[in-house]
């Protein structure tokens, strides 16, 4: 019957010490989830942080092609402008050589001003669609 106890009593320490260690694991793996939750807040913050610092960007882009188009709209009207007074001018007769010179010089940055224009446009639509 003392053997029995002293047998019992062994297994019962077991238990305690098995039971300690299971203890113990159990608050280092909580602890563990702790700070990994912590860093998944974190990393959702600074995530949260650069997805507003883009959409920030993306809003003056998307303005400073809006501004853009403005400029090349109002730089395309001056010149469609100044093109109608050249041939104002060659219809009244004026040195037509000189003049078609400056009409070909207007054309071409007119066309430029175009295809900058076509540019910033489908620039500022695809800005758009983010």
């Amino acid at each position: 019957m003392l053997k029995a106890l002293l047998q019992s009593q062994d297994l019962n320490g077991k238990e305690n010490e098995l039971k300690a260690e299971l203890e113990k694991e159990i608050l280092q793996l909580e602890g563990k989830l702790n700070n990994e939750k912590q860093i998944k807040a974190q990393l959702n913050q600074a995530l949260q942080f650069k997805e507003n610092k883009i959409n920030e960007l993306e809003r003056k882009l998307i303005y400073l092609d809006q501004e853009r188009i403005g400029q090349l709209k109002a730089k395309e009207r001056e010149l469609i402008e100044i093109k109608k007074e050249l041939v104002d001018k060659l219809t009244r007769g004026e040195d037509t050589k000189e003049i078609h010179k400056e009409k070909q010089a207007k054309k071409k940055e007119l066309n430029e001003i175009r295809q900058e224009l076509m540019k910033t446009s489908a620039s500022c639509d695809a800005n758009r669609k983010k």
